[in-house]
């Protein structure tokens, strides 16, 4: 009887507030929290509609219980019972499948949202949402959900109108056509958005023109960062097939020559680190210095910051160290390509300033010709 269902609940209440580690028994909280939904549940119309589905507004509903004590009547609110033991599941064991099967049955569709995302069931969660007209547990469902089914099925019941979007009497709108489109703008690609509201005609009619210029604008950044995407795959690709080259980077060659000349810890960027637990010995032991003297290892520790300028190189564009410069500039002396060998010196020389020279062209010369030639002309021009 009600009576006997009623003091049920009461001891179960005071059961689980004084005894938590009752709280670990799966099929007395299973129990418990069905006992709960038929003593607290409201009226069966506030629930549910015709052909039983789901009210609008069912979700905001509050769930109360009455039960009689010995002298009095105790009032609770079955809300914030049901509400936690739905949401704090590590303090309370259950099967989460049983008490959707519950919420469902007894029409508790606030319990049922929170229990479906947990089930992977976004789909339930999304045809409930649209019959209450939840905007939260839409957005949900739906935000990110890359089913091309969940959305067709979603537009198709909007479309026919059996879904709850539009208010009843005073009541507030809360799951509307906009807020629709912008969750399927975020979850989908562009074009793909469009051409799924194109199938649905009646559903697009009652969208604002701010819908379709928002498309708009995430289409062309849709394509502009594809084409990005491709630049920069295209560079890694490039890098990846070309031929690497046989030489030390300069900055690498350098550290070599200073530690063969013994002047390494001259440099501005390394410190001699006694602490120091990594051991920095001979870089390279190669062929090429073989005949090199034999030195002790040294520890080292390499400081590179900002506030220190590190030596310029010329620096070919296919090797890909660092900043390039262009291989195409021509030698300021002869005219010719820098890149082409002239006489018996085939190095280049950069300055500062960011001129090339053959090494041959500019031997014996302690600066840029260019740049000690364009003040004089200017002088003279005066």
């Amino acid at each position: 009887t009600r009576s006997c269902r009623g003091a049920f609940l009461h001891y179960l209440n005071q059961l689980m507030a004084s005894k938590p580690e009752w709280r670990a028994d799966e099929r007395l909280v299973e129990t418990w929290f069905e006992v709960m939904l038929q003593e607290s549940q409201p009226s069966h119309d506030l629930l549910f509609c015709d052909g039983g589905r789901p009210a609008r507004h069912a979700h905001c509903i509050r769930w109360s219980f009455k039960l009689l004590d010995s002298t009095k009547v105790i009032e609770g609110n079955a809300s914030s019972l049901l509400q936690g033991i739905v949401t704090e599941n590590e303090f309370y064991r259950y099967r989460d499948a049983r008490l959707a099967e519950l919420c469902e049955q007894y029409g508790y569709f606030a319990g049922l949202a929170v229990l479906c995302p947990r089930l992977n069931q976004r789909r339930r969660l999304m045809e409930l949402s649209l019959l209450t007209d939840d905007q939260l547990s839409f957005q949900v469902a739906m935000t990110d959900n890359q089913s091309l089914s969940d959305w067709r099925q979603c537009l198709q019941s909007l479309n026919d109108g059996q879904a709850s979007t539009s208010a009843d009497g005073m009541d507030k709108q809360e799951l509307t056509g906009e807020l629709v489109a912008e969750c399927l703008a975020v979850s989908l690609a562009a074009q793909t958005c469009i051409v799924l509201l194109r199938e649905y005609p009646r559903f697009c009619a009652g969208l604002p023109a701010s819908v379709y210029r928002s498309l708009l604008h995430k289409g062309r950044v849709d394509i502009q960062q594809e084409a990005l995407s491709y630049e920069i795959l295209e560079i890694y690709d490039s890098y990846l097939w070309s031929p690497k080259p046989s030489a030390l980077a300069p900055q690498l060659r350098l550290l070599i020559d200073a530690e063969r000349r013994g002047t390494l810890a001259e440099l501005p960027y390394v410190a001699l680190d006694p602490a120091a637990v990594q051991h920095v010995g001979s870089v390279l032991r190669g062929a090429d210095w073989q005949n090199g003297p034999a030195r002790p290892r040294s520890q080292y520790m390499l400081r590179f910051e900002h506030k220190t300028p590190l030596p310029r190189f010329f620096e070919e564009k296919t090797i890909h160290w660092g900043v390039p410069i262009s291989t195409k500039d021509r030698c300021p002396v002869c005219t010719l390509p820098v890149k082409e060998a002239v006489g018996n010196l085939p190095n280049i020389i950069v300055f500062r300033c960011g001129h090339s020279y053959h090494q041959y062209c500019n031997s014996g010369e302690d600066g840029c010709t260019l740049c000690a030639i364009r003040p004089a002309n200017s002088a003279a021009s005066r």
